[in-house]
């Protein structure tokens, strides 16, 4: 076991018993690339067709976190991805209400993650950014919130008429990621906290 997760899991361990405000961020990008195509051959026909094309839009990029509740308490969206300015953004949203509180994130170690500017705002904010394992997502539950909030929206997306209608695309990730049940989430929290107790055992 790396020497990070010996001083990041105790730390999320404790918020969780002292209720402490610990919140789980990740990115995830909603883009056509990722869209599987459904393919059949049709009654009579000579070969397979494909009832839609590959969806052509850019990618929009999300960053969110969730609470020890499996709640939503912020997310950001931009187009293409989130760099290091995004996410200060984003870590706006994330600040406590109080000079006194202490926010705890919990995080990958994406490159925007680790600028020099990240660091001093989330340091002027009284934000601590605990930084996750290398190949360890399995122990952030944020990640339950990107699978079925894709599946929402690969489901519906195909029904829109242009693709190209920015807005339109934006609100419905927003809702599909809103839709994502508080429950379903809360349950993966629950098994990643255990995970990370096992972890240190």
């Amino acid at each position: 076991m790396g020497i990070s997760k010996l001083k990041v899991l105790p730390i999320i361990l404790r918020c969780q018993r002292y209720n402490q405000r610990i919140l789980f961020v990740d990115e995830a990008m909603f883009t056509g690339g990722q869209f599987h195509q459904t393919t059949w051959w049709p009654k009579g026909g000579e070969g397979p067709t494909h009832p839609t094309n590959c969806l052509r839009f850019g990618a929009i990029a999300v960053v969110a976190a969730v609470d020890l509740k499996g709640e939503v308490v912020a997310m950001h969206m931009k187009d293409f991805s989130i760099k290091w300015d995004s996410f200060i953004t984003f870590l706006e949203k994330l600040k406590p209400k109080k000079k006194s509180q202490k926010t705890f994130v919990f995080l990958d170690n994406l490159k925007a993650h680790h600028s020099p500017e990240v660091k001093t705002y989330a340091k002027e904010a009284n934000i601590e950014l605990l930084y996750n394992a290398a190949y360890s997502s399995e122990l952030n539950p944020i990640e339950r919130l990107w699978l079925f909030s894709k599946r929402l929206f690969y489901k519906r997306v195909i029904e829109f008429s242009d693709w190209k209608d920015r807005p339109r695309l934006y609100s419905l990730v927003d809702e599909c990621i809103k839709a994502v049940p508080t429950s379903y989430i809360k349950s993966h929290v629950d098994r990643c906290m255990q995970r990370m107790k096992d972890d240190l055992t």
